[in-house]
């Protein structure tokens, strides 16, 4: 996969993971992972959005606490 890393800073990392191989040749993979590092402050009430252009689909699974 192919790693993309968006945000490294006061102990918040955020990775865009894109898949080499993909179900079909039409469809991209891809997973953001998130972690914060820091201990002592806690991530609350985060909300993520992502937008593609009209020609396009997006699909967006339920986020993990892990």
């Amino acid at each position: 996969s192919i790693n993309i890393k968006l945000i490294h800073q006061t102990g918040v990392h955020c990775v865009l993971h894109i898949a080499r191989d993909s179900p079909r040749p039409d469809v991209i993979v891809s997973v953001l992972t998130i972690t914060n590092t820091n201990t002592s402050d806690a991530i609350n009430n985060f909300h993520f959005q992502a937008a593609v252009p009209k020609n396009m689909r997006i699909k967006l699974q339920n986020p993990s606490t892990s």
